[in-house]
């Protein structure tokens, strides 16, 4: 389980349809959802996701936290930046329901 604030959180991770990325997003120890960890930009190599710091922007401190993922680069969209991370799957099963 991931703590972040008072909430205690579980990664769901799944496919986008389009393009076929990964899709990571957070819910609570009740099995509501929380937020979306990721944003389904552009068509990115396995493993490999976006991080929606738009609409969450301590994603990308809760990945470092629990050493989740690499940031390798970033992509634009619109008039934002979304930070791209390999994900490292063996943590992220760790907390992964």
């Amino acid at each position: 389980m991931l703590e972040f604030g008072k909430e205690k959180l579980y990664i769901r991770v799944e496919k986008y349809m389009m393009y076929g990325n990964m899709a990571l997003a957070l819910y609570t120890e009740e099995g509501e959802p929380y937020v979306n960890l990721s944003k389904n930009i552009d068509s990115l190599p396995d493993r490999w996701c976006a991080i929606d710091t738009n609409n969450f922007p301590e994603g990308e401190e809760l990945i470092l936290k629990y050493h989740l993922g690499e940031k390798v680069g970033e992509i634009g969209s619109g008039f934002c930046k979304y930070p791209i991370y390999e994900m490292n799957m063996e943590e992220v099963k760790k907390y992964a329901i």
